[in-house]
């Protein structure tokens, strides 16, 4: 995986993992030590000068702790923290398995692209809030055009770089907001969790009427095309992308 997102990305990328504790075999002691990001073998090279991005294995140290302590009870080992028993007990995290990060993620000028089983966050965030954003889709004039065409341009680059077939756009807040929760889901049954809106079975009854008329589920392309069905009262609610057109038109049928 690392050597062909380095390819594809354009820049190197260091596989690694994040450690905050260590194993005293002979004291049968684990206990606490600066967090520290730790590099497995050398950077896959992407021939290119760009900031390079570590590909971060998400239980890698978890796994390893409780491989190197399972030939002992787990009453006999002194943890230092609470906090690092409860998490080999519960194993860690089992559904996002690798974060694709650069070092400068943590001032909110990198990236930070969360790998699960089969879904991925891009976090290709637009600059706006979302109700600006889905705003644009309501009138084609040039600004909005060409914000629209390059955001989605960008997206469509970062999703073939990690083989997406399809993107779902949608707010971090409100009902949508628990999409997000459903990464661990597979790629088929979060779409159909989106698609029925499931993610508005905590609303009333009388909420979900609402949200069912006047929510609209439209495709990115059909901004381009004209054809989102605009009328009094409605609101964009999620926007999917499978970038049909795009492929088409970069392999056109003979």
């Amino acid at each position: 995986m690392a050597q062909v997102l380095a390819r594809r990305m354009g820049c190197d990328v260091q596989v690694g993992y994040y450690k905050d504790c260590e194993y005293d075999e002979a004291e049968q002691r684990v206990y606490s030590i600066p967090y520290a990001f730790v590099p497995l073998g050398t950077p896959h090279r992407g021939g290119s000068s760009a900031p390079s991005l570590r590909l971060v294995i998400g239980n890698y140290w978890a796994d390893e702790l409780n491989r190197r302590i399972a030939p002992h009870d787990l009453g006999e080992i002194d943890f230092e923290e609470e906090r690092i028993r409860a998490f080999l007990l519960e194993g860690g995290d089992d559904y996002q398995l690798y974060t694709l990060e650069s070092d400068d993620y943590e001032d909110g000028n990198g990236i930070e692209i969360r790998i699960f089983k089969e879904t991925v966050n891009l976090a290709l965030y637009a600059v706006e809030r979302w109700y600006m954003w889905v705003h644009r889709f309501e009138s084609t004039d040039e600004v909005n055009w060409s914000r629209l065409q390059e955001y989605r341009m960008q997206v469509y680059e970062r999703a073939k770089a990690f083989g997406c077939e399809q993107v779902i756009y949608c707010a971090d807040q409100g009902p949508t907001e628990s999409i997000y929760d459903g990464m661990d889901m597979g790629a088929e049954e979060l779409l159909a969790y989106v698609r029925d809106r499931r993610y508005l079975d905590y609303k009333s009854p009388e909420d979900q009427e609402v949200w069912r008329r006047d929510g609209l589920h439209i495709q990115y392309a059909d901004y381009f095309k004209g054809n989102i069905p605009w009328r009094e009262g409605v609101w964009i609610e999620v926007v999917f992308d499978d970038f049909s057109d795009l492929k088409e038109a970069e392999c056109p049928t003979s």
